[in-house]
């Protein structure tokens, strides 16, 4: 397919210079929507569609590298603020997403300790306060797992007893820890500094009382990433689609010719008519 810039309506911005250039020959109607016609079907040979939008832009970046770096043709679209959308030939969706899951993309998004115990008119009751403490607690501990490399998900799952003081004995604090992690990354190495790290995180907490899976995220096939392209006339094209493109480009190039032929036709006519009215006069 050809290498489009942002869409069919990208591509057709890429090509307005040479319509305008072309379109000021032409003075029937007939051969403008004609001209017209032709810029269309050369942007739907490289239309995108919407991936994935409302992503910030430092995670988009990520992926877009990590698409291109893959032979996966993208592009990225700003949406509003400084959220964008990503961009991708609309026949390799398939691979784009599933290369992204493979390496944890989109990222997961996390809820702060601000934002979950932001100011609002109604006094929660202690039971609430609590629950929205540990969920903060354990979105916070997430995040921060989620900056270790190698790691694509990670849920961790509190258990804060809430122990009376008069008893003679407490029930223990416990944590549960997934991670799903990138096999090429030797992550299972430091299962005792994450462990050491979930029990500095909560008050109280035993290292014994940390539990932790890991597992590695499912394998994808590069292999059929790798497309070759060739370059014609400025444009990178996929060789698995050059004859597709050959009788495109010979398409046009019989209107083309039949466009000149109906031209000159008319051209000559019109000469021939006022030649023979100016001499008859």
């Amino acid at each position: 397919m050809i290498d489009g810039g942002m869409g069919c309506g990208g591509l057709l911005r890429h090509f307005k210079h040479y319509g305008r250039a072309v379109a000021s020959c032409f003075t029937t109607g007939m051969s403008r929507s004609l001209l017209l016609c032709v810029l269309l079907l050369i942007s739907l040979t490289a239309c995108k569609v919407e991936l994935y939008t409302d992503l910030e832009e430092r995670e988009a970046n990520e992926m877009l590298a990590l698409l291109l770096k893959n032979s996966i043709d993208a592009t990225k679209v700003s949406v509003k603020d400084t959220l964008v959308s990503l961009m991708v030939d609309k026949d390799r969706v398939a691979d784009a997403v599933d290369l992204l899951r493979a390496n944890g993309y989109p990222r997961q998004a996390f809820d702060s300790m601000g934002q979950i115990f932001q100011k609002e008119g109604l006094v929660s009751s202690p039971t609430e306060e609590r629950v929205r403490y540990i969920y903060a607690l354990s979105q916070e501990i997430s995040k921060t797992l989620m900056q270790i490399d190698g790691v694509l998900e990670a849920r961790v799952h509190l258990v804060l007893p809430d122990n009376d003081p008069t008893a003679k004995t407490a029930t223990p604090s416990s944590a549960a820890v997934l991670i799903k992690y990138n096999e090429d990354q030797l992550l299972r190495e430091m299962v005792p500094q994450i462990k050491l790290l979930v029990t500095n995180s909560i008050e109280g907490l035993e290292y014994d009382n940390v539990s932790l899976i890991m597992f590695p995220s499912q394998e994808f096939d590069r292999t059929r990433l790798h497309m070759t392209y060739a370059t014609i006339l400025g444009m990178r094209i996929d060789t698995s689609t050059l004859t597709n493109f050959w009788i495109f480009v010979g398409i046009m190039g019989i209107l083309i010719v039949g466009m000149a032929a109906g031209g000159g036709y008319l051209l000559f006519f019109s000469r021939h008519k006022g030649a023979r009215a100016e001499h008859a006069e």
